[in-house]
């Protein structure tokens, strides 16, 4: 390929989105973690047959002569590929059922502290410590003294334990029995153990929650050893809001959220260049069998008051559609030419959108989009007859004597593609990577219009800030 083919892609402009000009909203969406994970759409209305099959949550390994076949780029896109395909489909088919399963686990250790804290005998000096008329611990003595709360709080009230009414005499057994240490220690770390089992590798966090229930067991321990019944209820406090609070909506919403989602997915689909102006802005739309998911994807490091801004944003392409002159344009309806079901098990539509303008400026009016269609199949054979009998259809072509690099040094190579859509000719770059067909910048416009477009545009702020254009090297 020589070298005015090679630099063909740069010639591509930001306004390669779903179609040539105009901007897309997405309507007000109320977004709620406990919200049921459905699709956005019913699948069985797709014009092909797709035959879904069991997705592993571990990425897939290409074939041994497969490998040996592609370039080092080539074999990072589809490995990266299917490792997204996979954690979309986690989100898609299990993550419903951990957030229950964890709830649940929460549930048990407040369960297990009210009935345990009922068992306390208060004196009513306890009473005078717990409110903090006398003999008040200091916070800044650090722990396990912190487990107190600021003067005034009274927060021992306010959690759900029936507390014994006090009385003038003081016994002098210890304030819990044994046994309801160690029940409280083993509800405590089977929170942890369903947290790994649940989460682990999708979400950290699991080791955390192991190390907060070893220290507070050990200072409720400590504290009872001493039969020092103030701090062991304090301790049960302690224990109580912080259970009750890691599986609230809101914990769950920026720790453990399903959309926006920003856990390893992020990293995956971002690039891995070093050039990249900020992180980009995805939404997918998943789909495997009768499941699916929509969600943003965004990595952390945006921050809040960009992820904020979004809502503010009109992306130039969202899932939900199109506001062009032509009306609504959606890209899973552009692209339905473009699918083939057989032995597909899954397929995503995502949108690539830059965080900062044209002029590079973030909370722009309009953020830059470009489209990407994946269809996975059984395996890397099943993707190679899918991508023949998708060029062997009337209307599909090839454009003969093109071809187009994404990304820098060897690459990637693409397949510029015409395909008919309301009785016009759309275009876009096709491959096949792995057991992977991919589908990406799709647009009405002509590829030989958009060469007056700013060099590089395309792959620097777009496209160029996906996968598609330097996939992460996972070794």
């Amino acid at each position: 390929m020589d070298d005015q083919r090679r630099l063909f892609l740069r010639a591509l402009g930001a306004g390669l989105g779903l179609g040539s000009a105009g901007c897309l909203t997405r309507g007000p969406t109320e977004r709620t973690p406990d919200a049921e994970v459905v699709t956005t759409r019913a699948v069985t209305d797709q014009p092909v047959e797709e035959t879904p099959e069991t997705v592993t949550t571990e990425p897939s390994e290409p074939d041994v002569d497969e490998q040996a076949e592609v370039t080092e780029a080539e074999a990072r896109l589809a490995e990266t590929t299917d490792r997204i395909m996979d954690e979309l489909a986690w989100f898609a088919t299990e993550y419903p059922n951990a957030i229950e399963a964890y709830k649940e686990a929460g549930d048990e250790v407040t369960s297990a502290v009210s009935e345990v804290g009922e068992t306390v005998p208060l004196t009513e000096q306890d009473v005078r410590r717990l409110d903090g008329e006398i003999d008040r611990p200091q916070m800044d003595q650090g722990w396990p003294w912190n487990i107190w709360w600021e003067k005034g709080e009274k927060r021992w009230r306010r959690i759900d334990v029936d507390w014994q009414e006090p009385s003038e005499d003081q016994s002098d057994e210890t304030p819990l029995a044994a046994s309801d240490v160690e029940r409280l220690r083993d509800e405590t770390q089977a929170f942890a153990d369903t947290f790994e089992a649940e989460f682990d590798p999708h979400f950290t966090g699991g080791k955390k929650e192991r190390q907060f229930s070893k220290n507070t067991i050990d200072v409720i321990k400590r504290f009872n050893d001493l039969g020092d019944r103030a701090m062991v209820v304090a301790g049960l406090v302690r224990l109580f809001e912080h259970y009750e609070a890691v599986v609230s909506a809101a914990y769950v919403q920026k720790n453990l959220s399903n959309d926006p989602i920003q856990n390893r997915l992020a990293d995956y689909m971002v690039s891995d260049a070093d050039t990249i102006p900020a992180p980009p802005l995805f939404e997918v739309e998943y789909h495997q069998g009768q499941l699916g998911h929509t969600a943003f994807v965004n990595q952390q490091s945006v921050g809040t008051e960009r992820t904020e801004a979004l809502y503010q944003a009109k992306p130039t392409a969202t899932i939900d559609g199109s506001n062009l002159e032509s009306g609504q344009l959606r890209l899973q309806d552009v692209v339905e030419e473009l699918e083939v079901g057989t032995s597909r098990v899954d397929r995503c539509y995502c949108i690539v959108s830059a965080w900062v303008d044209l002029d590079e400026k973030y909370y722009s009016s309009e953020l830059p989009s470009q489209s990407v269609f994946v269809q996975r199949y059984r395996d890397a054979d099943a993707a190679g007859t899918a991508h023949e009998r998708l060029l062997d259809r009337d209307g599909v072509s090839r454009i003969d004597g093109t071809e187009i690099v994404l990304g820098d040094g060897d690459g990637t190579t693409w397949e510029p593609i015409i395909f008919p859509f309301r009785s016009e000719s759309w275009y876009a770059l096709s491959k096949r990577s792995g057991r992977n067909l991919l589908i990406a910048a799709v647009s009405r416009r002509p590829f030989e219009h958009r060469d007056g477009e700013s060099e590089g545009s395309l792959l620097q702020r777009v496209l160029g800030l996906s996968w598609l254009r330097s996939a992460p090297d996972f070794d």
